[in-house]
């Protein structure tokens, strides 16, 4: 797996990889296997955008802790 962050609720998940820039929202109450990506689909507009909201409101939060995977400190901009 890419170095990744990610926060999910009871119905939805979504993950921003930050190495390559790269993004995956789920609804995985419907879609447990993940198969069906979300991230940038016109219906799920709103959702996406207080799902990004969330994660920069917890990336802001959480203390950064240097030496995990690949030493990269994901980039607070998205």
């Amino acid at each position: 797996m890419r170095p990744h962050r990610g926060v999910r609720t009871e119905t939805h998940k979504i993950m921003h990889f930050y190495t390559v820039n790269e993004w995956e929202m789920y609804e995985i109450s419907k879609d447990p296997e993940e198969k069906y990506n979300l991230y940038g689909n016109p219906e799920h507009t709103a959702l996406q955008k207080d799902m990004e909201a969330t994660l920069e409101r917890v990336f802001n939060e959480v203390p950064w802790l240097p030496g995990g995977p690949n030493s990269v400190r994901p980039s607070k901009s998205f």
